[in-house]
């Protein structure tokens, strides 16, 4: 009778160690569910433990996108958008307002705007088809169909590095700062980096272009062509021998002598002797003596007293 209750007695402290030693495997602890990065992102999102246990409550693995996931951070959209935190399970998992799918196009929005862009992982300012169709060759390239979609600049096919106010010729943005006092209204061959609204596109020198820029702008008239210089000064003839006279006839020569007078017939050596007379007849020897008359019959030798040569 004593072995009896005693080996009843040894088999009731055996079930009740089973008891204890199987329980936490049998009965899950609430809070903690079965899958542990459901648990996990339960609490990420909630910031508190899982209402449940094992496969029970917020720990049922179908309430997050039907119990798939490709990743934690997908899990984590997921259990976002189940507690009404977040998009759909089919956005990206990580999108944050302002956070663009592709990084680029998040930092290219901010520099070409200042700000975060309007909206978020494929939407609103972040859907890579507003800049360039989706495709761009670089970053300088996609920055500049950004600046194209928000009306910064021309059309995507000016270079990619197109700054505003940045003349592609370097001596006219400087100009037109010169001139206007601030940068050019334009870029690259646009607006008022445009070289033809300047002479035509051509100047001989800077001082040549700053001109034009002012007579494009109305600061002055047209830039004057320069006429060739005449030299001597045939206006001077009371400074240096002349070669007209005062009166528009006379050649004078070197040494002030008369070559021709001012009604255009009298031709008179260095020495000041006639040899063609004011009629246009008389040929006179330089000497003084008469060679032909006025006439133009009478020949007279050097001695006129005799008449003979």
């Amino acid at each position: 009778m004593s072995l009896l209750s005693a080996a009843r007695g040894a088999a009731a402290l055996l079930s009740l160690a089973l008891v204890f030693f199987f329980a936490p495997t049998d009965r899950a602890a609430a809070g903690q569910c079965k899958d542990p990065w459901v648990t996990q992102a339960v609490q990420q999102v909630t910031g508190r433990s899982p209402n449940g246990s094992g496969d029970n409550g917020e720990c049922n693995i179908y309430r997050y996108g039907g119990g798939h996931w490709s990743s934690y951070s997908d899990l984590v959209a997921k259990v976002r958008f189940a507690f009404g935190k977040g998009p759909a399970p089919g956005q990206a998992a990580a999108t944050v307002a302002g956070q663009c799918k592709d990084p680029w196009v998040t930092q290219a929005v901010r520099q070409v705007t200042g700000r975060p862009p309007q909206g978020s992982g494929d939407n609103g300012e972040c859907n890579k088809y507003r800049y360039g169709g989706g495709h761009w060759s670089n970053y300088n390239d996609l920055v500049a169909k950004v600046r194209f979609a928000f009306g910064q600049v021309p059309a995507p096919g000016q270079p990619a590095a197109t700054v505003a106010g940045q003349c592609k010729d370097a001596w006219v943005t400087q100009a037109v700062r010169q001139v206007t006092g601030r940068s050019p209204r334009g870029s690259g061959d646009n607006g008022e980096c445009n070289i033809y609204r300047y002479g035509g596109g051509h100047w001989t020198d800077y001082n040549d272009l700053v001109a034009k820029v002012r007579f494009a702008f109305g600061q002055t008239t047209a830039p004057a062509v320069a006429a060739p210089s005449l030299a001597p000064n045939i206006n001077n003839y009371a400074v240096r021998p002349g070669i007209v006279g005062p009166n528009g006839g006379s050649l004078i020569g070197q040494d002030g002598a008369g070559v021709v007078s001012h009604d255009g017939g009298t031709l008179i050596g260095q020495d000041g002797a006639g040899v063609v007379g004011p009629g246009g007849a008389s040929l006179v020897d330089p000497r003084g003596a008469g060679t032909v008359s006025q006439g133009g019959g009478n020949f007279i030798g050097h001695d006129a007293a005799n008449g003979s040569q």
